[in-house]
């Protein structure tokens, strides 16, 4: 039991803890690519959507078995915003129901503004500095693991010195797979959506979790839209299908 409250505080920690993406950044980039990982460092510091922000997805029927659940957790947290940020995909097919997690997140913020500055450009068009964004935020993903680690070493060296409790360095890790290049959906009617998807092996005290997580942003006016889902490994296909589903559905309609 106590192994696993450690395994908990770490995953917590580790969640938490500010990545630099300055530190990310090659040595030899341009000066302009330096100067965007500065603001992306500073997005990273204050959290990239801010705290005003609130989930923006009703519950919706996607066809093909296929449906979006928001989840009212105000009954555990009355402060929470009246909009649920937490949601199911649900992808039923052929006598199999497969589910997959959704956070929601709505909201203006100006160090946002300042990191996808030319990802978002005048008549749904992507800048010179969009473009050297875009291949900026490329090279964090490819070491991202690297990042993650860090960063639950990090939360683990928190742990034991709040605790005392001498939790071993390597309870926890992560390897990531399959990283997909943040890239621009099709099918989305002209408007710019960003994704990015990945596999994720958590290992945890002998334990090996297998999932799958993707993400989407996108803006409408001045405020952003941002979608974060994550299901088993074993049903990312149906995931990542039925997410591309919701956000084309989402900014068509919009």
């Amino acid at each position: 039991m106590k192994k696993t409250a450690w395994i908990a505080a770490a995953l917590l920690a580790a969640a938490w803890a500010p990545v630099s993406a300055a530190e990310a950044a090659p040595a030899s980039s341009a000066d302009t690519l330096t100067a965007i990982s500065g603001e992306l460092d500073t997005a990273a510091s204050v959290g990239v959507i801010g705290g005003q922000a609130a989930g923006f997805i009703p519950k919706l029927d996607l066809g093909d078995g296929m449906s979006y659940h928001p989840v009212d957790l105000r009954s555990l947290d009355p402060t929470l915003p009246e909009t649920a940020v937490w949601g199911q995909l649900r992808i039923d097919k052929d006598g199999i129901l497969q589910t997959a997690d959704v956070i929601d997140l709505a909201g203006e913020n100006p160090d946002l503004d300042a990191v996808t500055e030319g990802m978002f450009g005048p008549g749904s068009t992507v800048t010179a500095e969009g473009v050297q964004k875009i291949a900026l935020f490329n090279t964090i993903l490819g070491r991202a693991g690297a990042m993650l680690n860090e960063a639950i070493l990090n939360g683990i060296a928190d742990v034991r010195k709040q605790s005392g409790e001498p939790l071993p360095y390597s309870i926890l890790h992560t390897e990531l797979r399959s990283v997909e290049a943040l890239h621009l959906m099709e099918g989305t009617g002209g408007g710019l959506v960003y994704t990015t998807g990945a596999r994720v092996l958590v290992y945890a005290d002998g334990w090996v979790l297998p999932g799958y997580v993707r993400a989407y942003l996108w803006k409408v006016g001045t405020s952003y839209r941002t979608i974060l889902l994550w299901a088993n490994d074993s049903q990312k296909d149906a995931a990542q299908a039925a997410g591309d589903r919701l956000v084309r559905r989402l900014v068509t309609e919009r």
